[in-house]
């Protein structure tokens, strides 16, 4: 297979999700876990009735807004909704983001029940759930496509949007600390966030000096500051890719951001890691040998497979496929019980649609490797290469025909599953002319696990692939810690 040519509509677009993830800590998320019932529910009663707008700046240039709504109900309760608009660039073009989330609280702003809708283009992603004693039942999609899923929780949750505001309440003195696990809707990842109180500090605020609470947010080793008064309310903050978020009128928030847009820092290009050798062909290397300095938290999923990591040095050398053809056995069970064969909320493999298109794609004669090979050249001649702001969705991405590395890996995820052969998503970098970029792809269990990338047609995908995290679509959030935090040193290469 050969190297899609217009490389930045498809590497680098896997950062993407996490970067909306980072966004989503502090607008989307649910809390299993906060301070004193009573102490929230008298703050509560406070903060009802208030809309907070904010706006959205990446390196100063205003990019969108966000606004929160916070009321009561008549039953009792309240009701928690949230608007987010952004647009963004990323690979050479403007993208339009828009988020909204509502919530229905009890008293004490522990979750009963919710909605979640992203948007973005020709792609829409829609999620909602409610509390069924100590389980979310959570069904994403909508109409045919719904996927219900359960999910176990120790205590009933809070909105993530009241996570400052639980902060307040729980009174923390500076220097300390409370471990919040997260639940995101958009993966339906579940990792830790943590907050620590760092003290009060006087900060400018629609042109008023105000005295403000700093709270230190760590979310998977991703690291963000907020700036929020006596009532919870945030005031600003900042985090990855120069983002922050100010307090500001309903009228200076809804002002356009069309024109800041285009001068912001590319997305993809901000995030990418250099590369201290050029390599002019890539797909001919056979081992890259590189020195890795990242948190300690994401380096977890460095070593298996093809890849070996040791004393903060990773090699990955090229899978043989010529065994893979003997594979006919059943498949074993993997890590956790799993025969990644299963349908998930975002890989439909048992979908009607999915199996439809396989009957096209492959017959009941091929062997497990030329299925593989079909499938993967299939994805890669019928999509059209775009980068796409949105949750990656088999369904959606056969439908549409459109996509990044995300669509390409979860769509080819959906229709080996359907052929019967394992697969997983691959999350990480892969080099692309003199630099690292964020990246998703494949690989495929034929005896052994192979690599491959539908996005730049390679089977296996090469050396330059650097898998961080693999599993499903929820992978996605173990990267953030990587962002900006990641240094890479190539040591060694062959061809």
């Amino acid at each position: 297979m050969r190297r899609f040519l217009n490389w930045k509509q498809t590497a680098g677009i896997g950062f993407i999700l996490a970067f909306a993830v980072l966004l989503a800590v502090r607008l989307n998320l649910f809390v299993p876990k906060g301070p004193d019932a009573q102490a929230v529910q008298s703050m509560a009663q406070h903060m009802a009735g208030q809309t907070v707008w904010m706006n959205i700046f990446q390196h100063g240039s205003k990019i969108g807004f966000a606004k929160r709504d916070f009321v009561s109900r008549e039953q009792g309760g309240y009701i928690l909704s949230e608007e987010v608009f952004m647009r963004l660039s990323a690979m050479g073009m403007i993208q339009e983001i828009g988020l909204i989330t509502t919530g229905i609280l009890h008293p004490d702003l522990t979750l009963d029940r919710f909605s979640f809708r992203l948007s973005s283009g020709l792609f829409s992603f829609v999620a909602r759930g409610e509390m069924e004693d100590d389980t979310l039942a959570l069904v994403t999609g909508q109409g045919p496509d719904e996927r219900r899923t359960k999910i176990p929780m120790r205590e009933r949750p809070y909105l993530g949007s009241a996570l400052t505001h639980a902060a307040v309440a729980a009174k923390l003195e500076p220097g300390k600390s409370i471990s919040f696990p997260v639940f995101d809707p958009a993966t339906t990842g579940y990792r830790p966030a943590i907050l620590t109180m760092i003290g009060n500090e006087t900060i400018t605020v629609m042109g008023e000096r105000v005295n403000a609470k700093k709270l230190a947010i760590d979310f998977m080793g991703n690291k963000q500051t907020a700036w929020i008064n006596e009532k919870g309310q945030v005031l600003a903050e900042e985090g990855a890719l120069g983002l922050r978020l100010e307090r500001t009128t309903p009228e200076d928030a809804m002002l356009a951001a069309d024109e800041a847009v285009k001068t912001t820092v590319d997305l993809t290009e901000y995030a990418s890691v250099p590369s201290n050798v050029s390599f002019k062909d890539p797909e001919k290397l056979s081992l890259l040998v590189l020195e890795v300095d990242a948190p300690i938290a994401a380096l977890a999923g460095l070593d298996g497979g093809r890849q070996s990591f040791s004393a903060n040095r990773l090699s990955v050398e090229r899978e043989d496929t010529s065994q893979a053809q003997q594979y006919t056995g059943p498949p074993p069970v993997f890590e956790a019980g799993r025969t990644f064969l299963e349908p998930t909320p975002f890989i439909q493999a048992d979908a009607p649609q999915i199996k439809d298109a396989l009957a096209q794609i492959v017959t009941e004669d091929d062997s497990p490797l030329e299925k593989a090979q079909k499938i993967v050249s299939w994805v890669y001649e019928a999509l059209e290469k775009r980068p796409v702001f949105s949750v990656p969705d088999a369904l959606e991405t056969l439908q549409n025909r459109v996509g990044d590395c995300n669509e390409h890996a979860v769509l080819v995820a959906a229709l080996a599953r359907a052929a019967g052969i394992p697969a997983k998503m691959e999350i990480g970098l892969v080099y692309q002319r003199g630099r690292f970029y964020y990246h998703a792809w494949n690989s495929l269990y034929l005896g052994q696990w192979i690599t491959a990338d539908a996005a730049l047609g390679q089977f296996p995908a090469d050396v330059t692939h650097l898998r961080f995290a693999a599993g499903d679509a929820q992978q996605q959030i173990d990267i953030v810690g990587l962002i900006g935090r990641l240094k890479l040193k190539v040591v060694e290469h062959k061809p």
